[in-house]
């Protein structure tokens, strides 16, 4: 049988991808009093597994020696091998020191989620791929609710168009001034909007729009959010990066639960692109950027996806320079669909695209650049 020791620290996805790497009969996990609760998550999604747990002082280098070195000689007759990138430089430099002794195989997952066999000098791609459902069990988030694109129709997917084609317009500004309060939606069921020769009508299942001579008709339920929620943009841009062919998985509006009242969401992400060993989150800005926009952006990378996970905000309108400056700061990739000539020739913090059809490609570039 083969035994793993792996040790536990800030990051479990590693351990993790150590494991389902590897696939040893048995995993013997060394953890800290303060690395116990990703211990705790990191054994729920191991359920098919023999494991044994240590709880151990970080910093007592023989006493992780010996407790290693028991282990390994109470099960003399087995095979072993060290997953060494988890735990503080203590628990790793005295577990390197029982298995170089041993002339035993070690391993290290780095960010990029290659695999480098430290004895032989030998490295190689994690070839596993997780889904979306094991990352957010690993972030300790089970409840949460999720969208697939079909799930909107064609007739909401023809209205998101129409918004994108009338954005600019001073009939469309001047409705959204009147819908939002201190910036919040007002959320009606009927509603009645005139200027010059525009006139738009929603009665709760048809939003209406004239101009002239010109008419169209959208029938949903939805209608009225998607049009002024800019639930519209999302759509858009949720279409264009589902072409992407790198994405294993590609789910929208992720809404995360709260685990002190589970009616409630505590974050809501916009759109999630899967590699299958990263995940990217992506925000969808209509309108403007706020500092707000963007430290949500960094905490739901930081809470759901760990240290490897990207974050890029979609945004329609370029943001500001202090704006583009902190995304950049924080490890937020911009992306802007309407970006001066100087930006688009200057600004290296920025991805522009001219059509939305350009966000695979942009995505492509992206990932080499980052090199995941």
């Amino acid at each position: 049988m083969k035994h793993q020791i792996t040790l536990v620290g800030g990051q479990i996805l590693p351990v993790y991808m150590g494991i389902t790497e590897k696939s040893p009969d048995v995993v013997h996990i060394l953890y800290s009093k303060d690395s116990k609760n990703q211990f705790t998550l990191l054994k729920k999604s191991l359920d098919n597994k023999e494991i044994y747990s240590y709880q151990i002082d970080p910093f007592d280098f023989e006493g992780i020696k010996t407790k290693v070195e028991g282990i390994i000689f109470d099960n003399s007759k087995e095979s072993f091998e060290l997953n060494l990138t988890g735990g503080t430089k203590i628990m790793a430099i005295a577990c390197q020191q029982v298995f170089n002794d041993l002339k035993l195989p070690i391993f290290y997952i780095d960010q990029k989620h290659h695999l480098f066999d430290i004895l032989d000098k030998r490295s190689s791609q994690i070839s596993g791929r997780i889904n979306i459902k094991t990352f957010l069990k690993l972030s300790g988030h089970n409840n949460y609710e999720i969208n697939e694109f079909r799930d909107f129709t064609s007739e909401e997917i023809r209205l998101s168009e129409f918004i994108l084609s009338q954005v600019n317009e001073s009939w469309f500004k001047d409705a959204c001034y009147q819908l939002y309060n201190k910036g919040k939606f007002k959320s009606l069921k009927n509603y009645s909007f005139t200027v010059k020769d525009v006139k738009l009508n929603w009665n709760g299942r048809t939003l209406q729009f004239q101009s002239g001579t010109r008419q169209e008709v959208f029938t949903s339920n939805k209608a009225f959010e998607i049009s002024f929620k800019g639930i519209w943009w999302e759509i858009l841009i949720g279409r264009a990066v589902s072409k992407w062919d790198r994405a294993f998985e590609f789910k929208m509006s992720l809404r995360i639960k709260s685990k002190i009242d589970s009616t409630l969401d505590k974050n809501e992400i916009d759109i999630v692109l899967n590699t299958g060993k990263n995940l990217v989150f992506i925000e969808c800005k209509s309108g403007e950027v706020t500092q707000h926009d963007v430290n949500k952006i960094k905490a739901v990378r930081d809470l759901y996806g760990g240290i490897s996970a990207r974050s890029i905000l979609v945004s329609r309108k370029q943001p500001s320079a202090n704006i583009i400056e902190k995304c950049w700061e924080l490890g937020i990739e911009v992306f802007s669909h309407e970006s001066t000539e100087k930006v688009k020739k200057n600004n290296k913090m920025l991805f522009e695209f001219s059509e939305l059809s350009d966000l695979p490609k942009r995505l492509d570039l992206l990932l080499t650049k980052l090199s995941l």
